[in-house]
């Protein structure tokens, strides 16, 4: 299933999966527009931090060198290989760190 970027009425970017091309319809109105399809959520979010052009987003999301994006490329390869129970887990754990007087 292909990876779209919708864009919310507050202009943040929010990535969805979506059978086919995204219209109001099979979207439910939630988006202003809709930029891909991209082939991973690599692509996408590497469109979201350096807004490349979209058919070149995954190429680049692979090959490019900058540091940072490595760091944060790892952490995303790693998210994909992740169950869903997994990354629920794990994004608790994320939010316990940041707030941790607050408990399970």
């Amino acid at each position: 299933m292909a990876i779209y970027l919708g864009k919310r009425p507050s202009g943040d970017l929010v990535q969805f999966h979506c059978v086919g091309r995204p219209t109001r319809a099979n979207t439910g109105g939630r988006f202003v527009s809709a930029i891909g399809p991209f082939a991973s959520k690599l692509g996408a979010a590497y469109y979201i931090r350096y807004k490349c052009v979209p058919a070149e987003a995954e190429r680049l999301a692979r090959t490019d060198p900058n540091p940072v994006w490595q760091i944060i490329r790892e952490q995303i390869e790693l998210e994909m290989t992740m169950s869903a129970e997994e990354l629920a887990e794990w994004r608790q754990c994320e939010a316990e760190e940041y707030e941790p007087g607050k408990s399970r």
